[in-house]
C-alpha cells in the first residue's frame, strides 16, 4: 500500500512489479512491465499502458524502510 499511494502506479503496474524492479540502495523502483487478464488468468506483460509510464520513480525514504523491514 506504501508504494501505491506515495509513487502512485496505476494497478496493473504495481501488480506487475518485480522484486528486481525495485533498488532499495538507490531509493527507486522501475516500471517496466504490468499485469494484465488473459481469460481468467492473470499474466505479466512486458511494457506499461503509454510510453510516458515506464519510468524510474524514486522512492521515499520511509517507504524503503518499510520495504528493508518487511523483505529480512
Amino acid at each position: 500500500m506504501a508504494l501505491a499511494v506515495t509513487s502512485m502506479p496505476r494497478p496493473s503496474e504495481l501488480l506487475g512489479l518485480a522484486w528486481d524492479a525495485v533498488d532499495l540502495d538507490d531509493d527507486i523502483m522501475a516500471i517496466w512491465q504490468k499485469q494484465i487478464k488473459v481469460g481468467t488468468c492473470a499474466v505479466l506483460a512486458d511494457g506499461t499502458k503509454t510510453e510516458d509510464s515506464a519510468a524510474l520513480i524514486a522512492l521515499a525514504p520511509w517507504v524503503i524502510d518499510l520495504l528493508r523491514v518487511w523483505c529480512k
